[in-house]
């Protein structure tokens, strides 16, 4: 399993502006590596296509020419949550350019949420596992908790038994 993040620079630092994007994927691509084609243009992350300051009052960030083909990022996602709720990943350094040259570029904020089938724009790396696969990977997950609790139990009894 790949690194979920790691951060090489200054996330509070003067950079460029904040894009986002929304994406939805099937329930069982989380904990998984996927890819982001990012579109030319996107909503601005401080306003969310309202206008402001940052955006110049467009709403929206070009992130590169027409002619340019498209960015493609590769995104670990985190395992799903019980709860069914979206998560928002930041990606350093892919959002908007600065309007100097010298600073960073923005950040990317991603977020996912799920559903039965993916956005247009977005990929599964590598390939799908087969439903015996989950299956077996479930069931190995739930063997090593249950191995784990037994061995914790026995110990708890022969500390109790007085033979440690």
């Amino acid at each position: 399993m790949g690194i979920l993040g790691k951060v090489t620079s200054d996330l509070e630092g003067v950079r460029g502006p904040d894009v986002a994007m929304v994406v939805t994927v099937p329930r069982s691509w989380f904990g998984r590596e996927i890819s982001i084609a990012l579109p030319r243009i996107m909503h601005c992350a401080v306003c969310q296509g309202g206008g402001c300051d940052q955006c110049l009052g467009a709403g929206a960030i070009t992130l590169r020419d027409s002619a340019e083909q498209p960015l493609v990022l590769p995104v670990v996602l985190p395992p799903v949550r019980e709860d069914g709720r979206s998560v928002c990943i930041r990606i350093p350094e892919a959002g908007g350019e600065a309007v100097q040259s010298a600073l960073a570029r923005g950040h990317l904020l991603v977020t996912v949420r799920c559903g039965d089938s993916p956005s247009p724009e977005v990929t599964l790396r590598g390939p799908e596992l087969t439903p015996s696969q989950r299956d077996r990977a479930y069931l190995m997950k739930r063997s090593l908790i249950m191995t784990a609790v037994l061995t914790l139990l026995f110990l708890g009894m022969l500390r109790l038994s007085g033979w440690l």
